[in-house]
């Protein structure tokens, strides 16, 4: 990964990343972002977010000779400096103390490397946690650190399930940038579109860190691979391959066929999926429908419908469902959907009484959905519902459930639920939520707890429920 880092004293960031790929399963890999990197040893506490849950005393901390013992190992020069190699030794075992080495340029006092362990009991997903630091002089009397790498180990008793080391390097450090006003806010990490089309070339030539063979080998294997499978060849033939129609598939779970190259897939249901059975007037037949397209810009739409008839009654019902999302980096999407169906009066009821005609309506119903994002982390959300019920009283609710289950209420009008009409609004806000862009939006757990507001009102007709939440 390449990115540009962008730093303002005392804690806002922002990186935006340029370059992006990845091999194999990430699952276990320390993938950080600065905030998870700020390792800074002059402070006299550390905290580690992301590695463990409570912060180490420093080995150069103004009382770190109360918790550490120290020895000198040699010393050497390095372009004209001295550079004495101590040994960090902590006085007593705990969650809060490191061990290690650092590396002292004499005179100047500032640290050139330190190789620091930290302490088992604290790690979150190791059991074991290295940091090598490496810094450079920038100037007469600036350092700065040019490299920094993480090794990092999980066992399972004597058997070594993970091992793995993330590695950065620090470069084109300016040290006076011009940030806008409004630079920084909650948007802590935005990904490039361009970055996950790199090449091989292109990281042959920007890579900082030397491959080992073997990781050479597998870079080179794994290109190779990934090249064949972009290939039109290669995907025509996947394509075709899923195209094919087969009796299982027909019979059980279902039809899809799909286009790659407009990103597209058509969906029927199965003949299984065709037959349906509803508590009243029992058994139900009709198809499903459903269709997705993704386009370049990262927009996607997509639709599905349902119709069926009921054997006994002879009545159509169905349900459609259409949902595109417009604006990808502000998450914003738009959908409707609604139809025609049996529906309980109560949803909650015992699961015998969900059995009983007497507990259903006729439900017509259309909704409208919109959300976006009015600024980072910072959502409005709109639901728009018209519905309109009705008694199922002229249909044939009788079944075989009726054998099993007794239904001494009639299906009169006065057991339907009258047509009613509640606005509802809420807001919920969720304060110093950060987001991350890789193109889409994702978003870090809050500092802080939800909040919410809700506010409701109610109106015999016409029948429609209207809601708005910012979250």
């Amino acid at each position: 990964m390449e990115l540009w880092l962008n730093y303002q004293q005392p804690r806002r960031y922002k990186e935006e990343r340029t370059a992006y790929q990845a091999y194999g399963n990430k699952e276990r890999l320390f993938i950080p972002v600065f905030a998870e990197t700020d390792f800074n040893f002059y402070r006299n506490m550390v905290w580690l977010p992301g590695i463990a849950d409570a912060p180490v005393i420093s080995p150069l901390s103004t009382t770190a000779i109360l918790s550490y013992k120290y020895e000198l190992v040699g010393s050497k020069y390095d372009n004209g400096r001295l550079i004495s190699e101590i040994k960090v030794i902590p006085r007593k075992a705990g969650n809060s103390t490191v061990s290690g080495t650092l590396w002292i340029v004499e005179e100047e006092w500032t640290i050139h490397q330190l190789r620091l362990e930290l302490p088992v009991g604290t790690l979150l997903f190791a059991d074991q946690f290295l940091i090598e630091q490496s810094y450079t002089q920038q100037g007469d009397s600036l350092w700065i650190m040019d490299r920094q790498a993480f090794h990092y180990r999980s066992r399972q008793g004597n058997k070594q399930l993970f091992q793995g080391s993330t590695v950065l390097r620090y470069s084109d450090y300016s040290h006076t940038p011009p940030f806008p006003a409004d630079f920084f806010g909650n948007e802590v990490a935005v990904t490039t579109t361009d970055a996950y089309q790199r090449d091989g070339d292109y990281w042959a030539q920007s890579r900082t860190e030397a491959l080992a063979d073997r990781e050479a080998q597998l870079i080179h294997l794994r290109d190779s691979i990934q090249r064949v499978h972009n290939s039109p060849e290669f995907r025509d033939s996947l394509e075709r391959l899923f195209n094919r129609v087969n009796l299982l598939e027909i019979a059980w779970e279902g039809v899809a066929f799909q286009n790659w190259r407009e990103k597209t897939r058509f969906y029927v249901g199965s003949l299984a999926g065709l037959i349906d059975f509803s508590p009243v007037g029992g058994w139900r037949v009709g198809p499903y429908l459903s269709y997705f397209k993704r386009y370049e810009s990262g927009h996607i739409l997509s639709n599905a419908g349902s119709l069926n008839v009921g054997l006994k009654n002879g009545d159509f019902q169905g349900n459609f469902s259409s949902w595109y999302r417009y604006d990808p980096f502000r998450l914003g999407d738009i959908s409707l959907s609604g139809g025609r169906s049996f529906e309980s009066i109560n949803a909650y009821d015992a699961y015998l009484n969900l059995l009983r005609p007497s507990n259903y309506i006729l439900k017509d119903a259309l909704r409208a959905n919109h959300r976006i994002e009015l600024f980072n982390g910072f959502f409005l959300t709109t639901n728009v519902e018209m519905n309109d019920r009705h008694p199922i009283t002229g249909y044939d609710t009788g079944s075989f459930i009726g054998e099993v289950v007794e239904d001494e209420d009639d299906c009169s009008p006065s057991n339907a639920t009258k047509p009613c009409s509640r606005p509802t609004s809420s807001a919920t806000p969720r304060p110093t939520v950060h987001a991350r862009t890789q193109p889409q939006k994702s978003f870090s757990a809050a500092k802080w707890p939800t909040f919410s507001l809700m506010h409701h009102r109610g109106w015999t007709k016409p029948s429609a429920a209207i809601s708005a939440s910012i979250t």
